[in-house]
């Protein structure tokens, strides 16, 4: 397991290295959605540091739910995707060590970003080490998503309209733009059952010193593990439908 998460990081920081130009770029552009957000929507409105917590989730949660099913779709086209499942670990698996790799690697973006737009902007953070805690939970749930959408991947090669839907989708609903009191209270009730939302939920009640939050971190386990089981067993359905059907390498 550890040497698979070595290699899979090796990787990952060999890509990064390679086309650090688009590293940059990606930096500079979630930079100018901070400030545009901050002050166009909740600047003096919402507590700052929650609303950095969602905008971490964003980038967090899209990087990880479109990192892998771009990747499924790269060894696709390159025909070498049978490479991959031969390996002597469960495919699955596989992609679900890569989560944790875009993890760490995009917490350490997102580390350098807050640290220059704390420098460049006028906004206070508070840290408190649950939220990491909140976030690992959260992460669960993101890996489901992200073995759903790879396995649609497999099947239809190409999704990224659906990644751009999802991403933009989590977006508008992780309160950056509208807060959530601000939703209607139907719309409330079914993000809150979301884990995307639910886990910046959690992680607001945590910084507001809410005395439910036990509570509210057991239900975050709860949904994040049914949704990677629900991810599970539709990457699975679809792993099996394509390897009858011989349709594995096509693109």
């Amino acid at each position: 397991m550890l040497k698979l998460f070595r290699a899979e990081l090796d990787k990952y920081l060999l890509e990064v290295k390679t086309y650090y130009p688009d590293q940059i770029v990606d930096m500079v552009v979630k930079y100018i959605l901070f400030a545009t957000f901050f002050y166009g929507f909740v600047y003096n409105v919402r507590n700052s540091t929650a609303y950095c917590v969602a905008y971490m989730y964003w980038i967090i949660a899209s990087s990880i739910i479109s990192e892998l099913s771009m990747s499924i779709s790269f060894e696709k086209q390159v025909g070498t995707i049978e490479q991959l499942i031969i390996k002597p670990y469960p495919f699955w698996l596989i992609l679900t060590v890569k989560t944790y790799v875009v993890l760490l690697i995009t917490a350490l973006k997102g580390a350098l970003l807050f640290a220059i737009i704390r420098i460049t902007l006028p906004i206070s953070l508070v840290f408190n080490i649950n939220l990491v805690w909140i976030l690992l939970v959260s992460v669960i749930g993101f890996t489901g998503v992200g073995l759903a959408l790879s396995g649609l991947t497999m099947k239809f090669a190409k999704t990224a309209s659906f990644e751009s839907i999802i991403s933009y989708g989590l977006l508008f609903f992780s309160g950056t733009i509208i807060p959530f009191d601000k939703m209607p209270m139907t719309v409330q009730r079914v993000l809150n059952v979301i884990p995307f939302t639910a886990g910046i939920n959690a992680s607001q009640k945590l910084l507001d010193g809410n005395s439910q939050v036990l509570y509210v971190l057991l239900w975050l386990l709860l949904i994040n593990l049914a949704c990677f089981v629900i991810g599970y067993f539709v990457f699975n359905a679809f792993f099996r439908n394509v390897k009858t059907n011989g349709v594995l390498n096509n693109y």
